[in-house]
């Protein structure tokens, strides 16, 4: 008598899509996706509460920004192609100096001018873990500061090359050495 090892059949190879592959797709769904290393993720609206978080977030930067001329902010899902083959991202989100945004940028298309400072705010659609891989994407593509803002829990994580520090309640964040000078406390953002 004699075995015959069986093998099993190769898997068969995951697509990978482009940017362009996004763009068109987007357009023939009308749906939202984002482009992670060549993998289409579906984003999803996020909740009341997400929204309000956001934006209290963006008006609280915005003007600390303006009032100090410092650069510029984005809105969430402006997207951004990462350094990164094949990926194109949102913050909720972002800002980016003004020295650093050419006066010839492209008014079409994604920014190819990496944020100094992302912020995004998890969803309760998100799992910790989909936000966190957000959040090392953004660090691998070269920004400076991430925070990751967790509205169940009313803290904010902040991430920059060396450090991570969560703050809650009445501590003060900063915005450091990006935003010099910004301070205010965690629980402004839950207002």
């Amino acid at each position: 008598m004699s075995l015959t090892t069986a093998t099993a059949p190769p898997k068969p190879k995951e697509k990978v899509f482009t940017i362009r592959d996004l763009n068109r797709i987007q357009k023939e769904t009308g749906k939202n996706f984002y482009l992670i290393k060549g993998k289409l993720i579906e984003v999803m609206p996020g909740s009341l509460h997400h929204g309000i978080i956001a934006q209290n977030t963006a008006r609280i930067l915005s003007h600390f920004i303006r009032e100090n001329d410092l650069g510029f902010s984005v809105a969430a899902e402006t997207g951004f192609k990462l350094p990164i083959p094949n990926t194109v991202i949102a913050p909720d989100f972002g800002f980016i100096a003004k020295e650093r945004l050419p006066k010839d940028y492209s008014r079409k298309g994604y920014g190819d001018v990496m944020p100094d400072f992302i912020v995004e705010v998890k969803s309760p659609n998100d799992s910790l873990t989909k936000s966190l891989t957000k959040i090392n994407l953004w660090l691998e593509a070269g920004v400076k500061l991430a925070w990751l803002i967790n509205p169940e829990t009313e803290t904010i994580t902040s991430f920059s090359q060396n450090e991570v520090v969560q703050y809650k309640g009445d501590e003060v964040i900063s915005a450091e050495p990006i935003l010099k000078k910004f301070r205010k406390k965690t629980s402004d953002f839950f207002k």
